[in-house]
């Protein structure tokens, strides 16, 4: 299943309307629909499993449902009827049925679409998992190097129901559980295993012995070996790759990386392909540095999911390694953009609101069928093929691609409703709601946990632990007290002296926020708290504000202190993480 992953980053950084009385599609979805589901090989899902489509607009809402590429997914549209959770609405009640009996043992995602032609809001999909034969692996291969205290792991789940006893025979093994109770409706395991001075080099075997799962063929011995090797250990960037197209449409190469954890120096050798249907889809190019581009051809196929496996060479113990790589190739279309799909560029949490001047991601499908990022300011209106509309207003670009667009929400706009749609290449996309704010105050983050896209301006690096700096090859160190720290930031609100839409923001005379926020060191309410020296926008940069900060001396010392922006009136921006110590 291709999914839709919002990732947080500084990257791609270069009057409104009334919301038009129409349909407006909502989804009830129960939670016995969002966790996943265990299925006994050889038999059929569940067949009482249901959400329900409502109307939360005006005029008539016309529903329609299918699995799209999941054979073994297939939702039914009943007739309107009163709904479950509110008996004053009509509803239309979408049966979910699992045609499982074919499939072989294994995790599997898929996703019910639900259209509502001329509606707001649509579509919308409700993501499925199914565990058939559970997802407890038959055994575990463990990988260490020599050294005390290295380990390795593996994770699983086991279903709702009286939480299961795991018990660990083997000095080198730990097992570990989370989620438990009764009334959990899902358990998770870890199965640990450690280096230990009395072990020897080579397999080591051991068992972990489950007992008391819900889900019966879980209940058995699970055979592990913990591999001690002087070797190395590959660890590709990603177990599965995506890669989402419309019919006819070139996609971009996409690249496997591969680190070591093991001692010695790792060298990949070379990768080989094979795909499930066959053809010449999937291609791979072994290049310098542990890099692999994968290459496909879409040449002649048509729309469809397809599925392949790179296989990598390399020098590693724990070789060679696997990589499934999916290929949605969709049926050519009008831009689709994703429900909620429209999220603050720090944050990507579609619960916040936006505001005027916020840099923006929109996600979807086929919003362009190029990949482009802008070269100039002021931004432009139109790239790739595309416009971002809101509120029927052109928007600034920063970057468009097949899946996602980065633009600034214009000046303009008025707070409350407003209506996003993407046109490309003439073809008017869905409409989405999005909410906006005179103020959405959002953090921007690495892509490394929750540590803030912060520069220490004192020391000249970044406020991350020295480890995390080895790996990455950037210039990092815990920030003291006294330290000056900048945060990027968008959504900061109104700025004084104004800033045209889609503007670079002058270095002179400087651009401030109107509204200034408290910053704050700690995990509680009370701080340690710092003023601000600066809270504006970044010069020339759009849409990015800088918030420049004196680290106070009461500041934790701790490699994950939480940093978030406050102000007066009770409302915060997201929280990240900096790594702090005393001198």
């Amino acid at each position: 299943m291709i999914r839709k992953v919002l990732f947080a980053g500084l990257c791609c950084l270069l009057g409104a309307a009334a919301v038009a009385a129409q349909p407006r599609l909502e989804l009830h979805v129960p939670a016995n629909l969002t966790r996943p589901l265990w299925i006994t090989t050889g038999s059929n899902g569940p067949t009482d499993l249901f959400f329900e489509a409502a109307n939360a607009g005006s005029g008539s809402l016309s529903v329609q449902a299918s699995g799209g590429f999941y054979s073994w997914l297939t939702p039914q549209v009943g007739a309107a009827a009163a709904c479950s959770f509110d008996a004053s609405r009509t509803c239309f009640r979408i049966s979910v049925l699992f045609n499982t009996a074919s499939l072989e043992a294994g995790e599997y995602h898929g996703a019910v679409e639900v259209k509502a032609p001329g509606a707001v809001d649509a579509p919308q999909s409700v993501e499925v998992t199914i565990y058939v034969g559970g997802n407890e692996p038959s055994e575990v291969q463990l990988y260490v190097p020599p050294i005390q205290g290295a380990s390795d792991f593996k994770d699983f789940q086991t279903p709702a129901g009286p939480a299961p006893v795991l018990t660990a025979a083997g000095s080198f093994l730990q097992v570990t559980s989370s989620g438990l109770g009764s009334f959990r409706f899902v358990h998770t395991h870890r199965i640990l295993g450690g280096y230990n001075a009395g072990l020897n080099m080579g397999a080591n075997q051991g068992t972990v012995f489950m007992e008391g799962s819900s889900f019966a063929s879980d209940n058995r011995p699970i055979p592990v070996t913990l591999n001690v090797t002087s070797s190395p250990i590959i660890v590709p960037n990603t177990e599965q790759l995506m890669l989402e197209t419309a019919e006819g449409v070139a996609v971009r190469d996409a690249y496997l990386s591969f680190s070591n954890r093991g001692q010695g120096n790792l060298n990949v050798t070379g990768a080989a392909v094979s795909t499930d249907a066959g053809g010449d889809w999937l291609s791979t190019e072994t290049l310098d540095n542990n890099l692999v581009a994968v290459k496909t051809n879409v040449d002649g196929l048509a729309a469809g999911l397809y599925r392949g496996v790179v296989r990598v060479d390399s020098n590693a113990a724990n070789g060679p390694t696997q990589v499934e790589v999916w290929l949605s190739v969709q049926a050519s279309s009008a831009p689709i953009s994703s429900y909620r799909g429209a999220v603050n560029g720090a944050t990507f949490d579609p619960t916040r609101p936006m505001s005027p001047g916020t840099i923006v991601s929109i996600f979807g499908d086929q919003l362009s069928y190029g990949f482009e990022q802008a070269q100039t300011v002021p931004l432009p209106t139109e790239m790739g093929g595309a416009q971002v509309m809101v509120n029927g207003v052109a928007a600034p670009l920063f970057f468009v691609s097949f899946g996602q667009i980065n633009f600034q929400i214009p000046y303009g706009v008025s707070a409350g409703t407003a209506l996003i749609q993407v046109v490309r290449d003439g073809q008017t996309g869905n409409q989405i709601q999005a909410q906006i704010d005179t103020r959405s105050a959002g953090i921007f983050r690495f892509n490394i946990g929750e540590y803030g896209a912060i520069q220490n301006a004192t020391q000249g690096n970044f406020p991350l632990p020295v480890e995390i700096g080895q790996q990455l090859g950037i210039p990092t160190a815990p920030a003291r007290p006294g330290d000056v720290l900048v945060i990027y930031a968008t959504g900061l609100g109104p700025v004084t002296p104004e800033v045209p839409t889609g503007a670079a923001a002058p270095s002179s005379p400087l651009s401030y926020a109107v509204d200034m926020p408290i910053v704050n060191f700690g995990r509680l309410a009370f701080g340690p708290l710092a003023d601000p020296l600066f809270v504006g926008l970044s010069p020339t940069f759009v849409g990015l504000f800088q918030v420049n900060v004196v680290v106070p001396d009461q500041s934790p010392t701790d490699p994950r202190t939480r940093l978030t922006l406050e102000y007066p009136d009770g409302r915060r921006s997201n929280t990240v993480e900096i790594a702090v110590e005393q001198p």
